[in-house]
């Protein structure tokens, strides 16, 4: 897969996985579904129809939902909501979120299938 864009530090290219502590210990609250996890402005919860939910600043930016996940930055365009998005996407759907020439973009890993992300709700299969 050929590098394009700025991906900067974006693990999905990296030999050496760097991963934020606090997005480590997210991904393995998701993991273990632990809905007390709360650090860091990151939270984790069942919403009301008993799936799992992140919230970042009390927006839900990521819900689990059966076999999909859905996304949305909320309309924040942020390096930070970016980050923790594609740490989820990266562990649990084997797709990365990268931003090039201002446009974010979500590919999978395996078929390298880019789909353009415009903000709000979008749904990723899981792997």
């Amino acid at each position: 897969m050929a590098r394009s864009g700025n991906i900067g530090n974006n693990r999905a290219y990296l030999k050496t996985p760097i991963m934020r502590k606090i997005d480590q210990e997210l991904i393995n609250a998701i993991k273990g579904k632990d809905t007390n996890f709360s650090k860091g402005n990151r939270l984790l919860e069942i919403n009301e129809g008993g799936n799992l939910q992140v919230k970042f600043h009390g927006h839900t930016i990521a819900v689990f939902a059966g076999q999909c996940l859905m996304i949305n930055n909320c309309g924040y365009w942020t390096n930070t909501t970016k980050q923790i998005l594609n740490e989820i996407l990266l562990e649990f759907c084997n797709s990365w979120l990268f931003q090039h020439k201002f446009d974010w973009f979500i590919q999978n890993r395996e078929t390298n299938k880019r789909r353009e992300y415009t903000g709000g709700c979008m749904l990723v299969d899981l792997a």
